[in-house]
């Protein structure tokens, strides 16, 4: 195995893990049952989470695969967005920390806005990236 062929593995992996460990611990049934514990919080907004994330992965994907299939590189373009995918856990994770106790309604704004954005970001480069793994794996 080469040096290259090692880091890059390491670093998808690495990837892989984190995201799958963000993913996880802001999924739908983890967010719905913090969202029920937060006080005013409305069976609109909890019911609101899983069409939010549902929306978010699928909506997207129908409008971008025109434009990824066009793309000649598929890797440069999920690079330049990939960081919207992940920057949005760590405010999810910044307002259950600082901003949920204090203001319970501004945090589920922030909750449902930052899953709209992850998902919607994941959505959007979901052609490209089956497409990238695709072509690595046949």
């Amino acid at each position: 195995m080469t040096e290259h062929l090692r880091h890059n593995v390491a670093a998808l992996g690495a990837d892989y893990a984190l995201f799958v460990v963000g993913l996880t611990l802001a999924s739908q049934s983890h967010a719905a049952a913090g969202v029920r514990g937060l006080p005013g919080a409305p069976n609109v907004v909890i019911g609101a989470i899983p069409a939010v994330m549902t929306l978010g992965w699928f909506l997207p994907s129908l409008f971008a695969a025109g434009h990824t299939e066009a793309l000649p590189r598929k890797l440069p373009f999920i690079l330049r967005y990939t960081v919207w995918e992940r920057v949005p856990f760590a405010v999810l994770a910044l307002t259950a920390f600082f901003i949920a106790g204090p203001a319970p309604v501004v945090a589920l704004v922030l909750l449902l806005l930052m899953l709209l954005v992850t998902t919607g970001v994941g959505g959007v480069l979901m052609p490209a990236w089956m497409d990238l793994i695709g072509r690595v794996v046949r």
